[in-house]
């Protein structure tokens, strides 16, 4: 797509945007080729497309699979798209309790699968409800495309009979408790069409020629003037807009603007870890959290001891103390006054170990 704004042969238009389709493999290449087209900075859908590459060629019984299969295969004939939502070959194994998710609320989902492992029963749902079945036999002998492919057909505005949902089944096996399947082509667009109608207008920008046959869209503000002036940030159509420079448009400082789409980029060194590594991440903090509590615990059974051995210093005589021979009171001597008893070396030693606990305990709370 090539938005550009200098003026055609006939007369000024402003902007003039222009995007044409171009050819595309599938990912599961097997399938051969479609027509996607930039439009509004998004990736869209246009056709399913005959031709077939040389390598495809050689080893696919059907060179175009979903092209053949389809009743109706170019949107553009009646001034439509629709946007790509997947395009994949990753391999992916289902199961009767977990089906494969897709985008718009689509699941496909393993019912049932026969006792030779050949046949399995498909459902589509979409937000939960069944909208399709199927049988796919992968795992037969010589296996060929319409046995390993599920397709679902649909109308797509005023387009019918096109596939919307591919999913290549690599094969599928009945199992004691479940059954499983491996899936490594996905493709599906979305089932709500993109209207391409002449005159259309999208913000500033109006749809002034469609062409199903070259596959190409043309577009132009002539209808909806855009003033520019400097620091402005102005929508053209839908995401794509016109930012302009902070500069006043003069011989020494000329008004400069772009055209851009915004977007958000993830961070290259942003990582995920893995789930060992979580795992190990998690052990780690139960260790250390383990670990501070055997520490607060042992220092409170410390300072309990140094509070029984103060209190047993303090209540108990010395072990080694006897009492005098042949003492006796005499007979008017008076009781002295009741001394004032001061700590001793085992009240000090007791009090300097609790100070020590109370740092301990103090620093494993920090």
């Amino acid at each position: 797509a090539t938005p550009s704004d200098q003026p055609d042969a006939d007369n000024n238009r402003g902007v003039v945007y222009q995007t044409s389709a171009q050819l595309k493999a599938f990912k599961y290449k097997a399938w051969g080729q479609y027509d996607v087209i930039g439009f509004l900075a998004n990736k869209y859908f246009a056709a399913y497309d005959p031709t077939v590459t040389a390598d495809v060629a050689a080893v696919n019984e059907s060179v175009a699979y979903l092209y053949d299969a389809s009743k109706n295969r170019n949107l553009m004939t009646n001034e439509q798209i629709s946007q790509v939502l997947v395009d994949d070959n990753k391999e992916q194994t289902i199961t009767s309790a977990n089906p494969l998710v897709l985008q718009n609320g689509y699941q496909l989902a393993i019912k049932s699968i026969d006792v030779d492992g050949n046949k399995a029963y498909i459902e589509l749902t979409k937000n939960g409800q069944v909208v399709d079945d199927k049988v796919v036999q992968p795992s037969i002998t010589n296996s060929m495309m319409k046995d390993q492919t599920y397709y679902y057909k649909a109308s797509l505005g005023d387009t019918t009979d096109i596939i919307q949902i591919a999913v290549h089944f690599k094969n599928a096996f009945r199992g004691a408790d479940t059954n499983i399947a491996t899936v490594d082509g996905e493709f599906q667009i979305a089932d709500t069409a993109t209207a391409l109608k002449t005159d259309l207008q999208y913000d500033k920008m109006s749809i002034r020629n469609v062409d199903a046959t070259g596959m190409t869209v043309t577009m132009d503000n002539k209808d909806n003037q855009i003033t520019l002036s400097k620091n402005k940030d102005v929508v053209l159509m839908q995401d794509v807009h016109i930012k302009t420079a902070d500069q006043d448009g003069t011989a020494a400082a000329p008004l400069r603007y772009y055209i851009y789409k915004a977007a958000t980029i993830t961070a290259a060194n942003a990582t995920t870890p893995t789930p060992a590594a979580a795992a190990a991440n998690v052990t780690a903090a139960q260790a250390a959290q383990t670990q501070a509590t055997e520490n607060v615990t042992n220092a409170k059974a410390a300072q309990n001891a140094s509070n029984a051995a103060a209190a047993s210093a303090a209540a108990a005589p010395a072990a080694n103390a006897t009492k005098p021979a042949n003492v006796t009171k005499p007979a008017n001597a008076t009781a002295p006054a009741a001394a004032t008893k001061t700590p001793g070396f085992e009240g000090i030693f007791a009090i300097t170990g609790l100070m020590a606990v109370a740092y301990l305990v103090l620093g494993r709370k920090q």
